[in-house]
């Protein structure tokens, strides 16, 4: 805040006298934002016409014709709003990144890698920044054109959804790998990384006993830190020590 000199104080009732400000500046604190969610939604997208190929014997006769087109029913997509991207659920087979594309490139999207797998279809819509993924969940309702037609995409909340409880189905990843390290009492652990991550925890107990987890600390790699926060999107391997 900026505030008056000692000697300009306000005087009000009582005789007491108050500091006034004049300007008051609200300063955002980005680091406890980074990878945590920001937003649980969602999403009824519109899906453009299916073209399909004319009968038989009319594909021939009528070749010169456009093939006719079959409308499709909205997307329903579970969306999680994680730092700068957001990471889409329930796609069906037949959505691929240029399909959401259309969508989101409108609001400032740069990519949307599409990744399936037996439990369903997923994508991570990334953006610049975590600015325009504030400025698109703000908006219970966004309109954009598609062939010609404009659409409307909603917003619809999920009430009760919150990071540790959503019932939403996300991927899976393989199992890590944890070797001795060169130097003693120093483990390295390794695991593969998924574009739709958006930070990842580390975790270690006893083999063969049922302990408790004890969470590495990704500051320093201390096992049992605290609960400091998690390791960077882009890291897939960490030294744990103690």
């Amino acid at each position: 805040f900026c505030v008056q000199p000692a000697g300009a104080l306000v005087a009000v009732g009582g005789g007491l006298r108050l500091r006034e400000a004049l300007l008051g500046m609200l300063v955002p604190r980005m680091h406890q934002l980074h990878g945590g969610m920001l937003a649980c939604f969602e999403l009824s997208l519109p899906r453009a016409p299916a073209h399909v190929p004319a009968p038989w014997p009319h594909q021939y006769h009528h070749h010169h014709h456009q093939m006719p087109s079959v409308p499709r029913a909205d997307l329903m997509l579970d969306c999680h709003a994680v730092g700068e991207r957001i990471i889409v659920s329930g796609l069906p087979p037949d959505a691929d990144e240029a399909e959401l594309m259309r969508f989101f490139a409108k609001h400032g999207a740069l990519g949307a890698p599409v990744a399936h797998s037996r439990s369903g279809g997923y994508a991570s819509v990334n953006f610049p920044s975590i600015t325009e993924v504030t400025r698109f969940i703000a908006r219970s309702i966004h309109t954009f054109a598609d062939d010609k037609e404009t659409r409307l995409a909603r917003l619809h909340a999920k009430g009760g959804c919150v990071a540790k409880t959503c019932a939403s189905s996300l991927p899976g990843l393989p199992r890590p790998m944890l070797v001795p390290a060169e130097s003693p009492g120093v483990l390295l652990a390794s695991w593969s990384s998924v574009v739709l991550a958006a930070g990842y925890c580390v975790e270690l107990r006893p083999a063969g006993v049922q302990a408790q987890w004890c969470k590495v600390d990704a500051s320093n790699g201390r096992l049992g830190g605290g609960d400091s926060a998690t390791f960077d999107k882009d890291c897939n391997c960490c030294r744990v020590t103690g």
